[in-house]
């Protein structure tokens, strides 16, 4: 029979200080071993740095505080806690982190409404309760976020699923980080627990791998915040790219998910994990990789390594360095030229080229297009090479 996951949750009325926000929401650690142990919680939020990261501009506190402050506490979502051991009517918030944060925004702005105030004192939370071992109810918070954040009820960010799915995965397959191999056959539990498909399981885990192994990189590792779940798209295109150039340039491992040594120190030179805010990064969006494919593509070995020097290099988009050999390559050749002109003399038969009045309009269409190619470079050389 299978293991029944849904946790026993009970509604229950706390003071808003007694709820302590989370700082191992998969929203903002980025890893492991970043992880905040139960008995270290109250201080970080006493601290202020659970606060700091909640305050940062994309999670939209004042936006939340202010559609409070005008439409009044509604409470249309449960927030989910768990009782925090060993201290007397302390909860961590499961789910409703950016509420919480918000509400204590409120409490600190003289300028509200007092009856306002006096409501959200105490609110209404719905407690997750014991069940069992720790690692028993961590199995079961888990499925309850996951269920709710994998599903359409509330999204979270790409890089938070992903956490939420290494973390199961690691768990069903009795692996570590250090220890991980793709295995369909536990990915499918995983893809049942949290009712996803097993590729969307396959694609998280890929990037997240790559992300946590540049983030671990030292050069990385020592910039203030490395990497950043905001990255999460600028890593996965390369990773989960069908271009075939591009996955031999950034090349991952087929068991481990993990980039070879000579694409990691490529995906940081290009993407700058390596400095705050990624500055003066080439690769500065997703799409650029979709340009780095066209040049890695290019058939000529000369203006590929000049056009890579100037992407890896020289620092420049490779959107800018294409657009430059596009424009070479719309240049008339000589199988082009043929083509036109066999397009234009499909119009007529051969009958009506001997046909004065027919093959007028044929023939002012071939002095036009000779007139036009005989301003290019491509059709002086060309005639001067015939010539010599």
């Amino acid at each position: 029979m299978p293991e029944k996951l849904a946790p026993e949750l009970k509604q229950i009325t706390v003071k808003y200080d007694h709820l302590v926000l989370d700082p191992n929401n998969p929203r903002f650690i980025t890893r492991h071993e970043d992880k905040v142990a139960d008995e270290d919680l109250l201080g970080q939020d006493t601290s202020g740095k659970t606060s700091a990261k909640m305050a940062k501009e994309r999670y939209k506190i004042a936006e939340l505080a202010n559609s409070i402050k005008q439409n009044g506490w509604l409470p249309v979502d449960y927030i989910f806690v768990r009782k925090l051991e060993d201290q007397k009517d302390r909860y961590v918030v499961l789910e409703g982190n950016r509420r919480v944060t918000a509400i204590r925004e409120i409490m600190k702005d003289d300028k509200v409404d007092p009856i306002l105030k006096n409501r959200l004192k105490s609110i209404d939370v719905m407690e997750v309760l014991e069940a069992g071992s720790p690692a028993e109810l961590q199995r079961k918070i888990s499925y309850l976020l996951g269920v709710r954040h994998h599903g359409s009820l509330k999204k979270w960010t790409p890089f938070a699923q992903a956490h939420n799915i290494i973390d199961r995965y690691l768990e069903y397959s009795g692996q570590r980080q250090e220890t991980f191999e793709w295995d369909k056959d536990h990915a499918k539990k995983v893809a049942a627990t949290l009712s996803i498909p097993i590729d969307e399981v396959e694609k998280r885990l890929k990037v997240y791998r790559v992300m946590n192994q540049v983030g671990n990189r030292p050069e990385v590792k020592k910039i203030k915040g490395g990497m950043k779940d905001r990255y999460y798209s600028v890593c996965a295109e390369p990773v989960l790219s069908p271009r075939k150039q591009l996955g031999k340039y950034i090349e991952q491992d087929p068991k481990t998910f993990l980039l070879k040594e000579e694409a990691v120190a490529r995906i940081n030179n290009l993407c700058h994990f390596n400095e705050p805010d990624r500055k003066g990064a080439s690769v500065g969006n997703p799409q650029e990789w979709r340009y780095l494919e066209k040049i890695l593509a290019d058939d000529d070995q000369n203006k590929r390594r000049d056009m890579l020097h100037k992407v890896e290099v020289e620092k420049r988009p490779p959107s800018e360095v294409w657009a430059v050999r596009a424009k070479e390559l719309a240049h008339y050749t000589w199988e082009r030229w043929l083509l036109e002109v066999n397009s234009i003399l499909k119009t007529v038969t051969l009958d009506e080229l001997t046909n004065t009045t027919g093959a007028l309009p044929t023939v002012k269409q071939l002095l036009a297009l000779i007139t036009d190619l005989d301003g290019r470079d491509i059709y002086k050389e060309a005639v001067d090479v015939k010539g010599n």
